[in-house]
């Protein structure tokens, strides 16, 4: 069976993936693994630059001829819009450094100040690696598109089904904390509008509409679109667990498969799963880092304004919170799903030799039998000292199990730390949690 491997030496201008991008466009009817790469395609996620440059020769039209430009004129005006995000983050951190009166008050008032900082700079971390690993997932696409055809119909249902549930999921959590956010006001919805917003930065004041506008047109899209992108990468992987998955089956329902063709699909699939990791592995860390950074802020804020006032600046807070779980949970449970059907499968793969062992020491004295002990020998040997076919996170740590249980202690352990300091604190008299901070200058005095 033929590997599949991707050569990363390959130069991007010999034309291969450009057809490719045409080949997956003009397919993106026949199922829906290929629809959702035809959708990162028409945001400008993939391809890479060269591509858009060579793809121009397809465009008819005035509209079609500056749709380009004019998607790279906003990726321009987002990325300087989490710049400026950044180094708001920036200017919060320096501040509260420089008033050392209150430990506790001053990180209430940098996890809070930051909330949005933190989000634009994950969706523009994210934007830029997808980008950098344009080329790759173009040509993987090609190969787990063609293992999602093999699929059974229901498969590829519950695999239609799960990916909009999760995609709708998405667009709930990140738009319902920001509902949650403006409830905290207590105002009518024409004074909240107009509410001071203090801007770290300038040290300036501007107007909530002002800083709406700019939020909702440069950062509500594109956390909306990096996050379904995710959601891609969690369908590419879905898509080779199922294939993992069949070559169990077929190793339950006919061992001799073990002697047929079972070392050259397992081979051609690791390639597969290899190519994956290869071109999905630093998404998967920058999402993580970011992620496990904005979770590790809100748990923060949670607790600490747990006995603050008003009460809804917690309740904006949990929102972000599960917001920055369920995205973990998007794409580390697809890689723990296949990393426990790859672990199934070998130990399959061992008991099937040691029964046929068994019978074979049974009717030893055969020279056929002593050929085909030989032979199992050797398969589970390879099979055995084959590279391990899992996912990483940047070739950091392999995603399995554990790493859920060791986020769920961290997390515990840092909620029952901020505790003893918030306890600490309000015992000795130098600081108590305070009634919630906010970045907006009413609300902060009153």
């Amino acid at each position: 069976m033929a590997e599949f491997s991707i050569d990363p030496t390959e130069e991007v201008s010999n034309g291969h993936c450009l057809e490719t991008v045409h080949q997956l466009g003009s397919e993106s009817q026949k199922s829906f693994y290929l629809c959702s790469f035809h959708w990162l395609k028409v945001f400008r996620l993939i391809p890479s630059r060269k591509l858009e440059s060579q793809s121009g020769r397809s465009s008819k039209g005035l509209l079609l001829s500056i749709k380009p430009f004019l998607v790279h004129f906003y990726y321009f005006f987002f990325l300087a819009h989490s710049f400026l995000y950044l180094l708001e983050v920036a200017a919060n951190l320096s501040s509260t450094t420089v008033n050392r009166d209150s430990s506790v008050k001053n990180l209430k008032y940098l996890l809070y100040n930051c909330r949005y900082g933190f989000m634009v700079i994950k969706s523009a971390v994210l934007f830029l690696s997808f980008r950098m690993h344009g080329v790759r997932i173009i040509q993987l696409t090609t190969a787990v598109a063609d293992e999602y055809r093999k699929l059974s119909h229901g498969q590829q249902k519950l695999l239609s089904i799960l990916t909009v549930a999760i995609t709708a999921l998405n667009v709930v959590f990140s738009k319902s904390w920001h509902i949650l956010d403006f409830a905290s006001y207590d105002l009518s919805f024409h004074e909240t509008w107009f509410e001071d917003v203090e801007v770290a930065l300038f040290g300036q004041k501007a107007k909530l509409w002002m800083v709406e506008i700019a939020w909702y047109s440069l950062a509500t899209p594109m956390i909306i679109v990096t996050d379904l992108a995710v959601v891609f990468v969690a369908l590419s992987i879905l898509t080779l667990y199922l294939a993992w998955r069949r070559i169990n089956e077929k190793l339950a329902q006919d061992p001799s498969y073990l002697v047929s063709d079972f070392g050259g699909e397992w081979e051609h699939l690791r390639c597969v799963a290899e190519a994956a990791d290869d071109a999905f592995s630093f998404i998967i860390f920058t999402a993580w880092i970011n992620d496990m950074a904005c979770a590790v802020g809100y748990i923060g804020s949670i607790v600490l304004y747990g006995a603050g006032n008003p009460p809804e600046q917690a309740y904006t807070l949990l929102g972000l919170f599960i917001y920055a779980i369920w995205n973990p949970i998007c794409y580390f449970l697809p890689c723990i799903l296949f990393d426990e059907v790859v672990t199934r499968i070998r130990r399959t793969v061992v008991g099937i030799i040691h029964e046929h062992v068994i019978n074979l020491e049974q009717n030893s004295g055969s020279p056929e039998n002593s050929k085909c002990w030989l032979r199992l020998q050797m398969i589970q040997q390879n099979i055995l000292s084959y590279r391990p076919a899992a996912f990483t996170a940047w070739k950091f740590f392999y995603v399995t199990r554990n790493v859920l249980l060791t986020m769920c202690t961290a997390f515990v352990s840092y909620a029952v730390l901020l505790l003893q300091l918030v306890q600490t604190g309000s015992a000795e008299g130098t600081s108590r949690p305070e009634d919630g901070l906010s970045i907006y200058s009413n609300s902060s005095q009153s």
